[in-house]
């Protein structure tokens, strides 16, 4: 909230796209859930918290960077469209861009949804151990 005020200046001097403005911040929360949830899941995983943040580190990274362009290019048509997809960061650069597409809300909710839910049932096992 407080590098709104950069947006709102770079509009006083000149016409600016609210759309990718909005986008930007859009995409930035879902980014932060989804990293948030698959570490609170990984933290429930362990009882040591250094292991917890260095896993949820490597495994934030993975998710984001098996979408990105590099690593999609060393791979076959087949493959390259399904690591795209389940790579957070195709979908951030989409939201980005000030294109906010159901299928990308979709995907972030999905994401976010399925390892808090993973977290629950994690936290709940070792209740009963």
């Amino acid at each position: 909230l407080l590098s709104l005020t950069i947006p709102i200046t770079v509009s006083l001097l000149g016409n600016l796209d609210w759309g990718v403005v909005a986008g930007g911040y859009l995409g930035s929360l879902f980014l932060g859930a989804a990293y948030l949830a698959l570490g609170m899941f990984i933290s429930s995983l362990s009882k040591n918290q250094i292991i917890s943040l260095l896993v949820a580190i490597v495994a934030n990274f993975f998710f984001y960077i098996i979408g990105s362009s590099y690593v999609v290019d060393l791979f076959g048509t087949g493959l390259a469209s399904v690591l795209s997809y389940l790579g957070l960061s195709s979908h951030f650069g989409n939201i980005t861009k000030g294109v906010i597409d159901s299928r990308d809300l979709v995907y972030y909710l999905s994401f976010i949804g399925f390892f808090l839910f993973l977290n629950i049932k994690s936290l709940a096992s070792r209740h009963w151990k």
